[in-house]
């Protein structure tokens, strides 16, 4: 075994420690100050890290015409929002319906109307945009039956520990990326259940599609499974005021009356709304990885 290989346990094993104490520091807290803290303190060490060299290459392919001063001013909303989803984490994973309703307002709710206890299939598709772990909370509260996909963390042990505090006791499944986890999460889709897809994953597989211009791998399976059993898709983000939220869901897309003729179409007009969250506050998506 190489050098490399040696040391990567180890290296996964302290990462995992540094995780849970942050994890409980944080929970120790009173959320809003738990909150306003994590922001503060990525915000401030977030420019050493390599991937904010990421944040302003990807600002330059996306949004090329910002000016230095605005780049700058991003990429520490970047690493204050990321900071924030960090430590309210352990609170919101605890939150019961009265501490939901207090800290997110729903927009939009009624065009769910036709869906909500009901046995009719729903795709959701939404972006790793200000606090995205908000959703699961919802739908927890909806008694609704999602089926999440996902991709592995790097850090198996913090990964499963991650996984473990999402899920809890809920009806909440966590599909993994590729043929198993997808296969698993269509079977349950066509049962009735719902399926929600982050469409803005860093991906090496599936089809070029435009997003902001250029050219990114993009998985087209809820635009697949959309067309062939004629499903709507529901666009749904959240945005972010302080440790506050609103959980903004939109019109349901019919692919039959919108005439779109294949997954690439699909996909395309997906990403056009994705790229309108972010450009409305562009420091709450995750510039951190190579989406490109």
């Amino acid at each position: 075994m190489s050098k490399k290989g040696i040391l990567k346990p180890i290296r996964y094993y302290f990462e995992y420690v540094l995780f849970m104490f942050f994890i409980c520091f944080f929970r120790l807290l009173p959320y809003k100050i738990s909150s306003y803290l994590g922001g503060k303190i990525l915000e401030n060490i977030g420019g050493l890290f390599k991937a904010s060299q990421t944040i302003k290459k990807n600002l330059n392919l996306a949004l090329p015409d910002l000016s230095v001063v605005e780049q700058n001013r991003i990429a520490k909303g970047v690493w204050n929002n990321l900071g924030r989803v960090f430590a309210e984490f352990p609170h919101l994973v605890t939150w019961d319906k009265k501490k939901f309703d207090k800290l997110v307002r729903v927009e939009g709710e009624e065009k769910l109307a036709d869906f909500l206890g009901t046995d009719k299939p729903l795709i959701f598709c939404s972006a790793h945009y200000s606090n995205w772990e908000v959703f699961a909370k919802y739908f927890v509260f909806k008694n609704m039956k999602v089926n999440i996909l996902y991709r592995d963390a790097n850090n198996k042990l913090v990964n499963d520990k991650v996984m473990k505090m999402r899920v809890g006791k809920s009806n909440i499944k966590m599909c993994k990326k590729g043929v198993l986890g997808a296969g698993k999460a269509v079977r349950s889709l066509l049962k009735g259940e719902v399926l929600t897809s982050f469409i803005d994953q860093k991906l090496s597989e599936g089809i070029d599609v435009p997003f902001f211009g250029r050219n990114a791998k993009t998985v087209p399976l809820i635009a697949s499974l959309s067309l062939k059993h004629d499903i709507p898709i529901i666009p749904v983000h959240i945005e972010r005021d302080g440790s506050n939220f609103t959980l903004i869901i939109e019109d349901p897309i019919d692919v039959k009356e919108k005439k779109f003729k294949n997954e690439y179409q699909i996909m395309l007009f997906l990403n056009k709304i994705m790229e309108n969250w972010i450009k409305n506050k562009p420091e709450e998506w995750f510039w951190v990885h190579n989406r490109w």
